[in-house]
């Protein structure tokens, strides 16, 4: 652990000081969670539910590392996918880990006996063959798969180029074994500095019951909520962008039909409506402030600020970024061609990294402006 004051922010993110915080753990607390391997979070990282990559450098290393670019450098790379049955999480709940080996991966495909034996998986692809390595968990099932070296200009490169060999090869199985096989997360390690970079699912906390009012309800308001849940208990990113952004397909529909009658009303008596002005913010306390109008009050740190407010979104106007042909739909129509049509039109691959890094990106800010309308549209619901 590195050196840290009583009185400076503790390391966990919990934005409380370190005599407060972990300070106050024992020497045998912080022995059994360094074996463990697996601290908990403290915290507002990021947004619940949605996927963060970390990078990490290790400390308490006896050789001086070379340190490159926090993306990464050409060279070699291994890389390790965790596999978890579908909404069956390896890791208890707050908790992370940046030890590949500390997690129990799971699925439905019985390989046998982890002492014994461990499958190979061969991808062709026309850059060349890649080798991975399937492993299996105490009960002998794939938990994990690892290619020992790659050869890639950073880490990104790694990502995709794995990811595109790995998926297809599970895709097949998939589909002749008729068993799900979800990617959990995965972990880069560049092998000429041991950085590593690990993706990790942010948790959902606990709460207390909301206060339900007794207002009639609303048809409208409850085909959207259902949608809202609906992309909350799936665990597929693609999903998940499609329920939420109909959501704010649904509710721009209903705007603009208000706005149109109230431009009207505008011509017969003069007066124009007074709409309050509804811009992504710029400065990260306002950020901040936006993010606990949405969510509740919550210890927003600097990670879950990156996560959802790009340059390519600050300051700009709500409604633009919602309406059709912006980048949201396009990443939307994408994701619906590939699933729900088939057309001549451009398509994502499910199985393409540059796809799922393009969901990931944009899922949180879609995520933000599905709950903004729906409170702003709702009022009285919530």
């Amino acid at each position: 652990m590195p050196n840290i004051k009583s009185n400076q922010s503790c390391a966990c993110g919990s934005g409380k000081k370190f005599k407060k915080c972990c300070g106050t753990m024992t020497n045998k607390e912080v022995m059994n969670q360094s074996q463990l391997n697996q601290p908990e979070l403290k915290g507002t990282w990021g947004l619940a539910g949605m996927e963060m990559l970390m990078n990490v450098v290790p400390f308490n290393s006896k050789k001086p590392k070379k340190f490159l670019s926090p993306g990464g450098g050409k060279g070699k790379y291994k890389v390790s996918f965790v596999l978890s049955k579908p909404n069956y999480a390896p890791l208890d709940e707050n908790h992370i880990s940046f030890d590949i080996d500390k997690i129990n991966g799971d699925s439905h495909l019985f390989i046998g006996n982890p002492e014994d034996l461990r499958i190979e998986l061969s991808a062709k692809l026309p850059e060349g063959d890649y080798f991975f390595w399937g492993f299996a968990n105490n009960k002998g099932y794939l938990s994990k798969i690892e290619i020992e070296e790659v050869e890639a200009l950073n880490f990104n490169d790694a990502f995709v180029k794995t990811y595109n060999a790995l998926c297809p090869i599970l895709s097949r199985i998939s589909v002749l074994m008729d068993i799900p096989l979800n990617i959990y997360n995965y972990t880069i390690i560049e092998l000429s500095t041991h950085n590593h970079l690990s993706s990790l699912s942010l948790p959902y906390t606990n709460k207390t019951p909301p206060v339900l009012n007794n207002s009639p309800k609303n048809k409208d308001f409850e085909k959207f909520a259902s949608l809202y849940r609906e992309a909350l208990n799936s665990n597929s990113p693609n999903y998940q962008y499609l329920c939420f952004y109909k959501i704010i397909e649904g509710l721009r529909k209903i705007r603009e039909e208000r706005f149109k009658k109230e431009n009207q009303r505008i011509i017969l008596t003069g007066k124009k409506p007074i709409r309050p002005k509804e811009v992504i913010p710029l400065d990260k306390s306002e950020q901040k402030q936006w993010l606990s109008w949405l969510f509740g009050r919550q210890n927003w740190s600097d990670m879950v600020l990156g996560q959802i407010f790009s340059q390519e979104v600050v300051g700009r106007k709500i409604n633009d970024l919602i309406n059709p042909s912006k980048k949201l739909d396009m990443v939307r129509n994408k994701i619906a061609h590939t699933i729900l049509r088939d057309e001549s039109e451009e398509t994502f691959s499910i199985d393409d990294g540059l796809h799922i890094q393009a969901v990931h990106a944009w899922l949180p800010l879609c995520k933000c402006l599905a709950l903004y309308l729906l409170k702003k549209e709702f009022p009285r619901d919530f």
